[in-house]
């Protein structure tokens, strides 16, 4: 019978008798139980073979959880279209800190149905969270959700290269995500922002007005703060007059923008991950450009910017060198140069910021574009034109953004039959004695 000593960490040793001698082999588990499992499978090895790495290369070769995720990654890779850097990330970030952690030491055929269910009931646990900053916090439902999903198509391609016979997550119910509504700005709410973000410039541009009539105040610092403004200004006016992703707007070259025909040709984007930092990448999400004709007014706030743009290259004494980028780095940090593509994150807190200091309903950057779409659907825009515009593949997106405002709509429709009630209750009551049409 096999005995087990724990060493460090996750680090056991297993102990056998062959022939009355004494051997040993270091594994790798993540409880005492799970150790003990694995030395009974090792002394069945033992029996059978008469040694404990009784496997040939070849026989190892995608047998392990391990193994098998490096495979599934490449096959992702792989594919016609291959994947998005960001979701590359995400995928390499569930697989290092979820899956492989808790199947550390598992062959692909050791897992069965109960093992699933325990692992899924182990993602619902405060412990199964990497980084915490609470001990009761555990994971969301859509988050687990996600770490499933990627487990199942694992386990269903190891079932497609014959490792295993069937897919073990089948027979295991699938995480329940509560689809919650979509938040969006409406109208009103998109006219009091633009309104809000067009005072707050004025005010930053009246107090570089203010510094440029003191000395000791250099014109290219009070030239970089006339940028600064314009450039949120523009940025958010983008994101809602285009809907455009935050990553679109920022891939802008001087070049895309035509103040004649009056159109932006949104041809690329600028993506973060950890692993490649900032960088840009040609082409969008889904194909590989985006024209769209603008109004007036925005073609007018994009002149203006140019010519303050050229203006801070002048006062810049070639500190800053011309480039073609619309949107920059104004100094140097960890991250980036002057003049250096900007980094995404900063947009995002900007507006974090700015919503809280004006008490308006929290939402997120990329929600500018959700309620730039709902607005186009409100307001008699078809959903196929709308979808092109959003450069969706497909209407489905849309679909549940039109179902939530026909859904408001109804209600509104519902609740505009109170005042007919009304009426007729006046007429009951003898307070009015006809309707004029």
């Amino acid at each position: 019978m096999a005995s087990v000593k724990h060493l460090k960490d996750n680090k056991y040793r297993a102990y056998f008798c062959v022939n009355r001698k004494r051997t040993s082999k270091v594994i790798t588990a993540k409880s005492m139980k799970d150790a003990e499992k694995q030395a009974i499978i090792l002394e069945g090895k033992l029996a059978e073979t008469g040694r404990l790495d009784g496997e040939t290369k070849e026989e190892k070769q995608g047998s392990y959880i391990v193994d098998l995720s490096e495979r599934y990654m490449k096959h992702l890779d792989g594919k016609p279209r291959g994947i998005a850097e960001k979701t590359r990330q995400k995928y390499q970030d569930l697989l290092n800190n979820n899956i492989l952690p808790y199947f550390r030491g598992y062959k692909v055929t050791a897992i069965g149905v109960y093992e699933v269910e325990q692992f899924q009931k182990f993602l619902a646990t405060p412990e199964a969270r990497i980084k915490k900053k609470y001990s009761y916090q555990t994971y969301s439902q859509g988050t687990i959700s996600e770490i499933f999903k990627l487990f199942y198509g694992m386990m269903k391609k190891a079932v497609d290269w014959d490792i295993i016979e069937r897919n073990p997550c089948d027979k295991v119910e699938k995480p329940i995500v509560d689809k919650k509504d979509i938040i969006f700005y409406t109208d009103d709410q998109l006219v009091e922002l633009l309104d809000l973000i067009d005072k707050d410039t004025q005010a930053e541009l009246a107090r570089a007005d203010e510094m440029d009539k003191r000395i000791n105040f250099h014109p290219y610092t009070v030239q970089k703060i006339r940028i600064a403004a314009l450039g949120k200004q523009l940025i958010a006016n983008l994101a809602v007059k285009t809907a455009a992703r935050r990553g679109e707007i920022l891939g802008l070259y001087r070049e895309d923008i035509d103040l004649v025909e009056k159109t932006i040709n949104y041809k690329r984007e600028v993506l973060y991950t950890r692993t490649k930092d900032t960088y840009t990448k040609e082409g969008l999400k889904y194909g590989d450009s985006k024209l769209l004709y603008v109004n007036d007014s925005l073609i007018e706030m994009i002149s203006n910017y140019f010519y303050e743009l050229d203006k801070l290259f002048e006062l810049s004494d070639g500190v800053l060198k011309p480039n073609n980028l619309l949107f920059m780095t104004l100094k140097n940090n960890k991250k980036s140069k002057i003049g250096d593509i900007m980094f995404p994150d900063p947009v995002s807190e900007w507006f974090k910021l700015f919503l809280e200091m004006h008490k308006m309903p929290p939402i997120t950057f990329h929600k500018l574009r959700t309620s730039s779409l709902c607005y186009l659907l409100n307001n008699g825009m078809s959903i196929f034109d709308t979808a092109k515009i959003a450069g969706h593949s497909s209407t489905q997106t849309l679909e549940r953004y039109y179902a939530q405002i026909y859904k408001k709509n109804k209600i509104i429709a519902a609740n505009k039959f109170d005042k007919l009630d009304d009426m007729v209750r006046s007429i009951g009551e003898g307070k009015l004695i006809s309707i004029s049409a």
